[in-house]
């Protein structure tokens, strides 16, 4: 134990003390962002708007969960789940984690298409990265999607709203309300599923490493990974 008291690796972090106001103010804010997003920058921003305005989203969540988290607590990074110790081991515990969801997800996908003749639509960020005519273009899709999106996905869904929701309904609803949120916010039918699992494993590497870098790690290896295929096809 530490010596400020707080118990290292538990299933929920002690140092989340915000609540549900301040998860409602992020996606709030996000939802005008993006509406004047799209508006201002997406008719000058040609094939890669759609690239462009998710990366702006994702920088501005960072951002706005830092000045949050800095304000309500005093070790910002600890309170949302960003330790430094045991890098090693948190970044192949994240690819390891990475590689094994990217086999089962395909996997799932597979029986998807093969016994209800179900094709996956295309997530719109591999969409961009599938139409990128040069490297330059395809910067924007790889931005967004593997590198800014697991670092603010894993801030906001697991690093506020797990320990926010498991501190009021339990550890087994936490993660279920945790994992439900990540999945409608995506705002894809076709990816429910996916999504849903995917969520689900993030925030089990949350619970097992008190940190969520591992998710970041395996989260960052998923979005690449599609998104250089995508590209290269």
């Amino acid at each position: 134990m530490p010596a400020d008291g707080t118990v290292e690796n538990t299933p929920v972090n002690k140092r989340a003390v915000w609540g549900l106001k301040e998860i409602i103010y992020i996606f709030a804010l996000r939802a005008v962002f993006g509406y004047m997003a799209a508006r201002l920058i997406g008719p000058y921003a040609g094939e890669v708007a759609g690239a462009v305005v998710t990366l702006a989203d994702r920088i501005l969540t960072i951002i706005v969960i830092y000045l949050i988290v800095r304000r309500l607590t005093g070790g910002w990074q600890q309170a949302l789940g960003l330790k430094t110790g045991r890098v090693a081991r948190h970044i192949i515990t994240g690819l390891a984690a990475g590689v094994g969801l990217l086999v089962a997800l395909g996997i799932g996908e597979q029986a998807l298409y093969r016994f209800l003749a179900v094709e996956l639509q295309t997530h719109p960020l591999i969409g961009s990265a599938f139409g990128a005519g040069s490297f330059a273009q395809f910067l924007w899709p790889l931005l967004a999607g593997g590198i800014f999106t697991p670092v603010s996905e894993e801030m906001l869904y697991r690093g506020m709203i797990y320990p926010a929701a498991a501190r009021r309904t339990g550890i087994t609803a936490g993660v279920i309300i945790s994992v439900i949120v990540f999945t409608v916010f995506h705002f894809n039918l076709y990816w429910l599923g996916e999504i849903f699992f995917a969520g689900l494993v993030f925030t089990l590497l949350y619970i097992k490493t008190g940190s969520i870098i591992p998710g970041i790690i395996a989260h960052a290896a998923v979005n690449s990974w599609r998104l250089v295929m995508a590209f290269l096809a």
